[in-house]
């Protein structure tokens, strides 16, 4: 430490061809008594820009990468990511509050947001439910759709998943309802789109509104449309009581 004319102690630090060569330097240089900062690089410490910043800081999410992403959750719910579903299980307990929402949405309705990742040459998309597409063709500046801080486009929807009851005070999750033979849910379709206007990608998913006793079935919900192996085992037994018991007329 030196002390100033102006009174202020300041730090110094030994000075090696024009290197500051004290830890915690980070790059600090001299050239003919200029004080300056170098770039980091893989040998040595230094400034770094507000780009790897922005890449540094995000790598918790890069290294969770989805397709989709649930947004705006009341706190303790549990978002399951499966092959072909979205499962989510906001508890009984939740919290629910009034929100602010850009757009016309019901203010008496909890929202979730729903994002949907693009191929990195789209530049519009259309969407829709239940495997119905929408005519519209939708962009990724303005409240349909947004690019990250990552550069990543992404469309984006707010889902409702409870309501409100004024007279009551009281919120009702819709998933309360569901079972693991039926989920209450939406059947998300969306198409991407070129500059061309080409289609040049299609995605699809079941997001599905679960309550603590279906979340953690294992079982996926579109098997609940198929035949288990029970179920044709005892269509076998059925089938042969019959063939025993069935007399052909005529012959």
């Amino acid at each position: 430490m030196v002390l100033n004319d102006d009174g202020l102690f300041v730090s110094t630090y030994p000075v090696n061809d024009g290197i500051i060569s004290a830890d915690g330097a980070n790059g600090l240089t001299t050239v003919d008594g200029t004080l300056r900062l170098n770039l980091a690089t893989e040998e040595s410490a230094g400034a770094m820009s507000k780009e790897d910043k922005i890449i540094v800081d995000s790598l918790p999410e890069v290294y969770i990468a989805r397709k989709y992403d649930i947004a705006n959750i009341p706190i303790g719910t549990l978002v399951d990511y499966r092959d072909h579903e979205i499962r989510i299980m906001v508890p009984a307990d939740a919290k629910f509050e009034k929100q602010a929402i850009d757009g016309d949405y019901d203010p008496n309705k909890y929202y979730i947001g729903f994002k949907t990742y693009a191929p990195i040459n789209a530049v519009g998309f259309k969407r829709g439910d239940k495997g119905v597409v929408n005519d519209a063709m939708l962009t990724f500046d303005n409240m349909n759709g947004a690019i990250d801080k990552l550069n990543r486009k992404y469309s984006i929807c707010w889902l409702p998943i409870a309501s409100y009851d004024p007279n009551t005070n009281t919120w009702e999750y819709f998933g309360k309802d569901s079972v693991d033979a039926q989920y209450i849910g939406w059947s998300y379709v969306i198409e991407w789109y070129d500059d061309n206007g080409i289609k040049i990608g299609f995605d699809s998913i079941q997001i599905n509104l679960s309550n603590e006793q279906c979340h953690y079935v294992n079982k996926p919900y579109y098997l609940e449309n198929y035949a288990t192996a029970e179920d044709i085992q005892a269509v076998k037994e059925t089938v042969s009581t019959v063939e025993e018991s069935y007399v052909w007329d005529g012959f």
